[in-house]
């Protein structure tokens, strides 16, 4: 079973498998290949060989580094951040938008009289001894 590829996928795989090539230019054509749409078996091929460049203990701390961060870029799906409304995670805690502006109106009424009731006191005398 012959796979139908494209002249630039044979040309990435062709780089990858060159042994005369240095090893960070075989990783950037891997890369290429691993971002491509290309048939599983190419992945999986190319899979292999960045993962044996990444356990290699007497590979290139930097190119191990850059193969593996290959494979999990393909592997890991992309992380999304989501906004996670109070409602969804506490059942217990509905509370409205008019209801927490509501909220901060009354407790900065009430710090508003605490500061009036601090002020007010009148400072006690002080003697003057002489």
């Amino acid at each position: 079973m012959g796979l139908n590829l494209s002249p630039p996928v044979k040309v990435m795989i062709g780089l990858v498998v060159d042994d005369s090539l240095a090893m960070h230019r075989r990783i950037e054509a891997a890369e290429a290949l691993m971002q491509s749409a290309v048939p599983d078996q190419v992945v999986d091929a190319v899979r292999r060989f960045l993962l044996g460049v990444a356990e290699n203990p007497a590979s290139v701390p930097s190119h191990r580094l850059a193969a593996a961060k290959v494979v999990l870029k393909r592997d890991m799906p992309k992380f999304k951040r989501q906004r996670i409304e109070p409602s969804r995670y506490d059942p217990l805690c509905e509370t409205t938008a008019a209801e927490l502006i509501a909220d901060g109106l009354r407790r900065t009424a009430e710090r508003d009289a605490r500061l009036k009731l601090v002020s007010s006191v009148p400072e006690p005398p002080t003697d003057k001894a002489s």
